[in-house]
């Protein structure tokens, strides 16, 4: 995993608008889907761990889900600190 070349699709994600900047309302874990994960573009697979991470739109009273590498939601996080 290229841990720069992450961070920067991150930032720019964050830049864009593209992922949230706040913290999920419920995060869940387990083996992998097949889902791609938000923040590397990648492919989840059921040998690997995967989070999955419910946003809670107010406005319009839905949940938006996200899934996340547990190494891509450490950056995540991180990202959205800086």
């Amino acid at each position: 995993m290229d841990i720069p070349g992450i961070r920067r699709m991150i930032a720019s994600k964050l830049r864009n608008g593209e992922l949230p900047h706040a913290p999920a309302d419920n995060l869940y874990g387990g083996v992998g889907s097949h889902s791609t994960c938000c923040c590397c573009d990648c492919t989840i697979p059921p040998g690997e761990y995967e989070l999955e991470l419910e946003f809670a739109e107010l406005e319009t009273c839905s949940v938006e889900t996200r899934f996340m590498h547990p190494q891509c939601l450490r950056l995540w996080y991180e990202e959205c600190r800086t």
